[in-house]
């Protein structure tokens, strides 16, 4: 009788097995420490009765029915009831006595096991009947182990579960190799075989990650399970139900199937894996598709020979199948799909013939090359899937093809990855940036990606090509040229003669063509080596414009590079920081532009952020690639890249890079050695190189002056920026560069005798460049003076900062300008231009410093009394208690101070209203600035005048308010006034208006709308220059914001994204206040726009979907519910209806809303017959079912049938209307013909009267004679008067008679011509 594996436990007390919970001899009744001995003797009993042989199981009584059914004398049966026993209370027994029972249990298996080895022939049905409730006996202790583990999550590495294990899997490769003894004719017993395997199963879902022992026993077990056979179908059901069930239990059953070497049985979990998930989409299905990319990894040739199968699961909604399949591809073909296992050969197969032994072996890489091209080409269009983690896959998987990656698809990877960089989402970007850097890193061309050495080498093998053109090519143009002409001869018809000889020509081409193609195909030496040396060439140019087209396209980064910096997120900034650093490594020129444009985030608010970008800054400029910024490169090549990197830099980028330097110098970073080179170059060299390094000098010295201030280096800077170099070649970059420098110096301390003699030179040479003594107007054009505006701004900004007297020396240079300007009868413009353009700035000077001395002056004062006050304070302390006469003078004494500090502002207050710009020297030009500017006599035309002119009277305006109230009105009519012609101009005075709305606010209030109006102008560089001087004004509360707003809100959607950005800023920095303005201003803004008919529908909503994106609270979302229904009242059009409703169902739908709209159905309700209307408010009652309470859902109910009812009713009374009001149009029509018709009928009647008319008083003439007739027929009268009649005016009598003229004419009237004719 075979051992039966139980349901339970607690079955082996019934028949068959009958065993009682307790031996006889067992005390139930004992408690505490003599219930623990009762064990510990069951224990004693146990091993007492296994010690008396090696293999108690080994020589079973095979006369008894069944072994575990004998007497109780037994000593098997002991053996087996004390088993039971110690096993059924294992949980009660202490620690010490389960190990020591566990022991007993292995020792006793692993006993039998040996038996069952040794022996040669077939196993008694009693051992195997034994062995089976051993391991029955283990294995139910190892599941409540298990259980246990899985309740309690805690780690166990212990050595008795390994142990365990250890035994099952003596168990399990018992049953695999001993077969034949177990079970006739092989075939397992299921039951005995699963048990190990069902445990491992366990095993894996608890303790895979925990215990690396435990796992690889698991697996071993049903691996050999699987080699066995006949249970293969229980463990591929059992595998499936597990990695369904276990989110973790993929890459375990791939390595059961490695372990396996089957390729049936990953076959079958593969075909399983699919079938659930086409048939599901659960976690367990998610769960169990993870397995896809683990078998990939070791039996990839299964993944190519199913793909029929997996391939439509890339048309699954659910991602997690997309993702599994694309990971599935990368690793297929990172490992290259791995040759087939060669096939086994069967004994019995007869020999095969000598000539197919000796077939050489067939090449299946052609195959499997196609088959990488085929899953690459499916995985490079997944990477625009529509889930952003099936693209994160897809671009992890590219990158784990590195470095296997062919080479033919660098390009499109390398696309790819540039493509994603503009994703919308964080993580596809970060690894899209990832795998930009593999393409790089990774890139089969070189080390270095400079594209001037592959140009060159393009161009001389291009070159070569040209040079060494094939001869049959030459001829086969010849050909082709020749059957063109050909061509046209025959549709030109030319003679026979003519055509012969073409053909015969063509034939000697086709025959030339053909020797020379014979020449080249022969095996001759001479010809070999020009094959091999134009295939090597061919070869170079494919490389070489391989690598310039990856080049290309990482230069095409910056764009999206630019965008990523300026995202929120902070790994997007980073990751294109570390590009650039890593592009520098290899010679790529986006490495430099790209740091110019990331050096703006050295203004981020987040500290972390400026860290990064100076680390890149250092690292790409200052340090040798490679390094991590640790080894700074030689100071000669730091001069060079600083110089480089300034010289190239717009003015807006040079405050980065001022600001960079200005944090690098102070952390010491660079050498001294570097600005010595510097000042070198600044001093000898020609061209932008002396500009640039000046300009880097003037940085670096805001953080250290002593780079520039000091005597020798002072008169290096006078020398190089103003002497006889930047003279001679007009170079006013260099001197521009030199007042920059002269600016981070300060004013000369008086007693520095050196120092002041360096200075006056200094300045002589500043009011050389500001008043342009070195331009001659005769024969340096315009470009000259554009070229001396910059020089001019900042020479006269360092003379300010730098003269002990500035305006002493400003006064003097003006007048010396004014003298040269005016001296001529015929006032050159562009020198007029100069003055003028002088003018305005050293107004704007003057201001500002007057200004530092009412601070310098008030701080003095401030010193001064705060030194009395504790000389008085001190003096106090000195005296008696009871005398308080000095404080009564320090409190007068402080009193009169306060009012001359108030004398000293006032005073201050009225040098900037009167002195400047009036009473002043530049209020004597006051009148030419207005003159120039208005222009009435027409005489002031070039533009560069015009506008030095507008600028110099805004810059007046900005100073005193009583010339602002009397030139603002100027100043927009000349504005309006040049609506196209100047863009440069009007982009000007936008500006200078902004400055002028600061500084006297309330005197430009009610010219706002002008400033608002240039929104619309034709130029995007002025509507930039009017949104950025707006959101200046309006963000620091210098304007209202009223509804002219609305011209910003058609910004969102220009097509310029600078326009674009700026727009939205606004608002968005509007929105974070703490009243929110944005609430305010919408209503406005949806009245006006919904009355424009300038704006399209599709603008309207995206204008107001990103408005009403602002509005978060309920309270502000149902105050504009209420406010937008109550505007239907008043609504001009359905137009104006429908963009109403839009905004109310865009809007947040809350109970309060709904009861709004329910209570002002009346206002509504007329246009709700519009279909779009209708559309909207269905929308909105959906949404407010979602939330609606009961009785909220009553009032929803009631509002849904209002509106339906009238919508159908509305509808048909519409068309009704409609068809009434056509009906009516074309009966207004009839009518309108019908008295036409009746018009010009008394027209035409009235004109045949007067013709008539002047019939009867046409002269008698008897000379003429009558035609023959009677009276009364009516045929008297002159046929020529008649026909004359006719011709002037024909058709007159048809119309009216409707018959023959003559007939009607002679009837008309009742009587004839000739007795109307008078005697």
């Amino acid at each position: 009788m075979r051992f039966t594996l139980p349901a339970s436990l607690s079955s082996l007390e019934d028949s068959p097995y009958n065993f009682t919970p307790y031996p006889e001899d067992f005390d139930e009744d004992a408690e505490g420490g003599d219930r623990e001995n009762e064990f510990e003797r069951l224990v004693t009993d146990v091993t007492a009765v296994i010690g008396q042989s090696a293999s108690p199981l080994s020589q079973p009584d095979s006369s008894k029915p069944c072994a575990y059914a004998q007497t109780n004398d037994c000593p098997h049966r002991i053996l087996h009831q004390n088993l039971y026993t110690l096993i059924r209370k294992f949980t009660s027994l202490s620690p010490s006595l389960q190990s020591t029972t566990l022991t007993l249990l292995r020792s006793t298996i692993q006993d039998e096991v040996k038996s069952i080895e040794a022996s040669d022939d077939f196993i008694p049905s009693a051992s195997y009947a034994k062995l089976g409730l051993l391991m029955y006996w283990l294995s139910t202790i190892m599941s409540s182990s298990e259980n246990a583990y899985k309740l309690s999550k805690s780690s166990d590495k212990s050595t008795s579960t390994s142990s365990n294990f250890q035994t099952m899997e003596l168990l399990s490769n018992t049953f695999t190799t001993s077969s034949s003894k177990l079970w006739t004719r092989s075939v397992r017993d299921e039951n005995y075989v699963m048990c190990p395997c069902r445990l491992s199963f366990q095993s894996v879902e608890n303790r895979h990650r925990k215990n690396p022992i435990t796992k690889k026993i698991a697996l071993k077990i049903i691996s050999n399970t699987v080699k066995g056979g006949n249970c293969e179908a229980t463990v591929v059901a059992g595998l499936v139900d597990l990695m369904c069930s276990c989110d973790n239990a993929a890459s375990e059953v791939a390595l059961v199937c490695k372990l396996t070497g089957s390729e049936s049985f990953g076959n079958e979990i593969l075909r399983d894996v699919i079938n659930s998930c086409r048939n599901g989409s659960g976690k367990g299905e998610i769960s169990a598709v993870n397995f896809l990319p683990h078998l990939a990894g070791v039996q990839g040739n299964l993944i190519v020979k199913n793909w029929s199968l997996i391939m439509p699961l890339l048309g699954r909604d659910v991602y997690q199948f997309r993702s599994a399949v694309c990971e599935c591809i990368g690793v297929v073909c990172g490992g290259k799909i791995e040759e087939e296992e060669e096939e086994e050969v069967v004994e019995d197969e007869e020999p095969q013939e000598e000539e197919e032994e000796n077939e050489e072996p067939k090449d299946d890489r052609p195959n499997r090359e196609k088959t990488v091209e085929q899953l690459l080409d499916v995985l490079t269009q997944r990477g625009h899937d529509q889930s952003s983690f099936t693209r994160t896959s897809v671009l992890k998987s590219f990158k784990t093809l590195f470095p296997n990656l062919p080479v033919s698809r660098f390009q499109p990877v390398t696309e790819l990855a540039i493509d994603r960089l503009k994703d919308k989402t964080v993580i596809v970007r970060r690894n899209a940036m990832i795998l930009l850097k593999g393409c790089l890193e990774e890139n089969p061309f070189s080390g270095s990606l400079d594209p001037q050495p592959y140009e060159k080498k393009f161009k001389e093998l291009t070159q070569w090509f040209e040079d060494n053109e094939l001869e049959s090519a030459t001829a086969a143009k010849k050909v082709a040229r020749l059957q063109k002409e050909e061509e046209e001869r025959e549709r030109a018809e030319i003679s026979e003669e003519e055509a012969e000889r073409n053909r015969q020509e063509i034939e000697h081409a086709i025959k030339t063509l053909e020797g020379y193609m014979e020449e080249e195909q022969s095996d001759s030496e001479e010809n070999l080596a020009r094959q091999a040396e134009r295939a090597a060439k061919t070869k170079a140019l494919e490389f070489t414009a391989s690598a310039l087209s990856f080049i290309s396209s990482l230069e095409s980064t910056n764009e999206s590079l630019s965008l990523m910096l300026l995202s929120k997120s902070m790994s997007d900034v980073t990751e294109a920081l570390r590009f650039f650093v890593r592009a520098k490594e290899f010679g790529l020129p986006c490495a430099v532009s790209g740091m110019r444009k990331a050096l703006s985030l050295i203004f981020s608010n987040e500290k972390s952020i400026q860290e990064h970008v100076l680390t890149a800054f250092s690292e790409v400029f200052l340090s040798v690639p490679g390094t991590s910024g640790k080894t700074l490169l030689e100071p000669k090549q730091i001069a060079h890249n600083l110089i480089v990197l300034c010289g190239e830099s717009s003015m807006s980028e040079r405050t980065s890079i001022e600001e960079a330097l200005r944090q690098i110098v102070s952390k010491e970073t660079i050498p001294n050695e570097v600005f010595l080179i510097l000042w070198s170059v600044a001093s000898k060299a020609t061209g932008p190189a002396r500009s640039a390094a000046m300009l880097v000098l003037s940085m670096a010295s805001s953080a250290d002056a002593s780079i520039v201030d000091s005597s020798s280096r002072l008169r290096h800077l006078c020398e190089s920026g103003f002497g006889s170099y930047v003279e001679t070649r007009k170079d006013y970059s260099v001197a521009r560069s030199a007042a920059r420098a002269l600016m981070k110096v300060g004013r000369i301390e008086p007693g520095n005798e050196a120092k002041r003699m360096i200075g006056e030179d200094i300045i002589e040479g500043l009011c050389a460049v500001i008043r342009g003594d070195w331009i001659d107007d005769n024969v340096d054009g315009a470009d000259t003076t554009r070229k001396w505006f910059g020089a001019a701004e900042d020479s006269i900004n360092a003379l300010f900062s730098f003269a002990s007297e500035p305006d002493f020396h400003a006064s003097e240079m003006i007048k010396s300008m004014s003298m040269s300007t005016f001296s001529e009868d015929e006032t050159s413009p562009l020198r007029l231009a100069r003055f003028l353009f002088v003018l305005g700035h050293v107004a704007i000077k003057l201001l500002l410093y007057t200004e530092q001395l009412t601070k310098e002056l008030k701080k003095a004062n401030s010193t001064k009394t705060v030194v009395k006050q504790e000389a008085a304070d001190k003096k106090n302390r000195e005296k008696k208690e009871g005398e308080d006469s000095d404080d009564d003078a320090i409190e007068a004494e402080l009193g009169v101070a306060q009012e001359q500090e108030a004398v000293t502002e006032q005073m201050m207050a009225d040098i900037a209203e009167k002195e400047i710009v009036g009473r002043g020297l530049l209020g004597v030009f006051g009148p030419i600035v207005i003159r120039v500017v208005a222009d009435e006599t027409g005489e002031f035309g070039d533009n560069l005048l015009k506008q030095c002119a507008m600028l110099a009277l805004c810059k007046f305006s900005c100073i005193s308010n009583a010339f602002c109230t009397k030139n603002l009105p100027l100043i927009l009519t000349s504005l309006e006034n040049n609506t196209d012609s100047d863009t440069t101009l009007r982009a000007n005075t936008v500006v200078a208006l902004g400055d002028i709305a600061f500084r006297f606010p309330n005197t430009f209030e009610p010219y706002t709308p002008y400033l608002y109006k240039n929104l619309r102008d034709g130029s995007d560089r002025v509507k930039r220059h009017a949104m950025m001087v707006l959101t200046h004004l309006i963000l620091n509360d210098m304007i209202k914001v009223k509804g002219q707003v609305c011209e910003v809100a058609m910004l969102i959607v220009s097509d310029d994204t600078s326009l674009n950005d700026m727009s939205r800023l606004l608002f968005n920095e509007l929105s974070k206040r703490s009243n929110n303005p944005v609430y305010n201003l919408i209503p406005d803004v949806v009245g006006q726009m919904s009355i424009n008919d300038a704006v399209k529908k599709s603008d309207f909503n995206a204008i107001m979907t990103f408005l009403l994106g602002f509005i978060t609270k309920e309270r502000q979302s149902d105050g504009l519910v209420d406010k937008l229904v109550k505007r239907f009242e008043t609504a001009a059009s359905i137009k104006v209806k429908r963009d109403l409703t839009f905004c109310i169902a865009t809007l947040k739908v809350t109970e309060k809303a709904v009861k709004i709209l329910n209570d002002s159905f009346k206002l509504y309700k007329d246009a709700l017959f519009d279909e779009e209307i209708f559309g909207f408010f269905m929308s909105i009652l959906k949404k407010g079912k979602s939330f609606a309470t009961s009785n909220m859902k009553q009032v929803v109910d009631e509002l849904e049938k209002k509106i339906v009812e009238e919508n159908s009713a509305g509808s048909e009374n519409h068309d009704a209307a409609n068809k009434a009001e056509r009906a009516k149009q074309k009966a207004a029509k009839r009518q309108a013909n019908k008295i036409e018709r009746k018009k010009a009928l008394a027209k035409k009647k009235q004109e045949l009267e007067d013709i008539e008319e002047e019939e009867d008083f046409i002269e008698f003439n008897p000379n003429k004679k009558e035609r023959g007739g009677e009276e009364g027929t009516g045929e008297a009268g002159n046929e020529e008067d008649v026909e004359n009649i006719q011709a002037n005016d024909g058709g007159v009598f048809g119309a009216v008679g409707g018959g023959e003229g003559k007939k009607e004419r002679r009837g008309y009237g009742g009587r004839s011509k000739k007795s109307r004719i008078p005697a």
